[in-house]
């Protein structure tokens, strides 16, 4: 669940953000562009990734995360994509 600047909380009645776990939501969250190379995507899927792909960009601005970050901190920072990716169906 999304606490509006705060990041995901763990569990629909938490009313904190978890720290630890928000973080490595969001770079998951931040994977669902890959569905853009994918022609056969439907309609609705296409919908749900972009849902999916903006609540990860308002987390991250809750938790300071940026999507290319300026050092490696982690293996997922070693994984974040070069440059941001900008694709047809995300404006």
């Amino acid at each position: 669940m999304l606490r509006p600047g705060r990041g995901f909380a763990m569990y629909p009645d938490d009313e904190d953000a978890n720290d630890y776990y928000g973080r490595y939501t969001v770079r998951y969250l931040w994977s669902l562009e890959q569905l853009d190379v994918i022609p056969e995507a439907s309609p609705s899927l296409r919908r749900a990734a972009m849902a999916g792909l903006e609540l990860a960009d308002t987390a991250a601005a809750a938790y300071g995360i940026q999507r290319t970050p300026a050092t490696i901190c982690s293996p997922a920072d070693a994984y974040a994509p070069p440059l941001p990716v900008t694709h047809r169906w995300r404006k």
